[in-house]
């Protein structure tokens, strides 16, 4: 019987985990006079193209770490010291740049040595209790392989911080969408990504909705098995611990939770990879997926389940006897 599955302790175990492919870079530093080499890592989908360190023209009130701008074919792409903005100080220069493509966003850090890529699933990357999110943001979490363990770097908030977009949002466009009736729904949005993660939630906020979030599936299975009432869940597509696939998978299995819809968002800007995780997704039965860029049609798709029409006109009789 299918309801045999459908226990209080699913959590979707028989469900194939997402491979992960992460590309292992090295970083040099200085320790007591020693150098050091640490490991550390970028999801592949993030990269665009690995190169050797460019000659760069120096922009006026750049962060210290933002060595200049350099031209990639018809792209103009800001270079960012990797090395001196965690902190690690190195007597030899990166020559290696990798160029990520974040949201549209082209950007090079320079590393000093690109090892190898590794073919994981995201059970291989944890999150650790003891990392202090407010201090650690750009920690994605920590894979250990090969007997030595991996930073995985969540550059997407490097990025944010060093473009201090985290105060720039552009909120401003979505301001003329406030509909009062969305007050009436509460929304989840899961991402492993700090700046994904305020992102979503100031948009959502901004047009009406309430919002709860979550840093992975884990945790928003564990909030809403423990009573976080929510109308809906929009959440990341690769997360560690537990996806945003499994999340919405093991939520149907759930009987107190399975009538909450999901919807699937993805930072890849890729199309013809965003197209293959799109029919993988309609494959297994999973909502459909949708770019994170394209706000606009996560808000109509989300407004349309839950029965929400910013178009509707209030009625003339809605103030009838209501005193004025």
């Amino acid at each position: 019987m299918p309801d045999a599955k459908r226990t209080e302790n699913y959590r979707g175990d028989h469900i194939p985990k997402r491979p992960l492919e992460v590309l292992e870079f090295i970083i040099q530093s200085q320790e007591k006079g020693v150098l050091v080499e640490k490991s550390f890592a970028i999801n592949v989908i993030r990269v665009k193209e690995i190169i050797k360190r460019p000659r760069v023209t120096k922009i006026i009130e750049s962060g210290t770490n933002v060595l200049g701008v350099f031209h990639l074919r018809e792209d103009l792409i800001p270079l960012v010291d990797l090395p001196g903005w965690l902190g690690l100080e190195s007597e030899k220069p990166g020559d290696v740049v990798i160029v990520t493509d974040l949201g549209d966003n082209l950007n090079g850090f320079v590393v000093h040595s690109i090892k190898k890529i590794h073919h994981l699933s995201w059970d291989n990357v944890k999150v650790p209790d003891k990392i202090d999110r407010n201090q650690s943001e750009f920690i994605a979490g920590i894979i250990s392989t090969e007997g030595r363990l991996i930073m995985m770097l969540d550059f997407e908030t490097i990025f944010a911080e060093l473009s201090q977009s985290e105060i720039k949002y552009d909120i401003s466009r979505f301001e003329p969408m406030y509909f009062a009736k969305r007050e009436e729904h509460t929304i989840m949005v899961v991402d492993d990504s700090v700046f994904s993660r305020n992102y979503a939630q100031r948009v959502f906020t901004t047009i009406g909705y309430q919002v709860v979030t979550a840093a992975n599936g884990v945790e928003a299975l564990d909030m809403l098995r423990g009573g976080t009432r929510v109308d809906f869940i929009f959440t990341d597509l690769e997360m560690p611990q537990m996806d945003g696939g499994e999340l919405l998978a093991t939520v149907r299995h759930d009987r107190d939770i399975e009538d909450i819809p999901g919807l699937i968002a993805t930072s890849l800007t890729n199309l013809v990879t965003l197209q293959e995780q799109q029919d993988e997704s309609q494959r297994a039965g999973q909502p459909k997926i949708l770019a994170k860029k394209d706000m606009f049609t996560i808000i109509e798709t989300i407004d349309d389940a839950l029965g929400v029409d910013p178009n509707e006109l209030p009625s003339q009789w809605d103030s009838y006897g209501k005193e004025g």
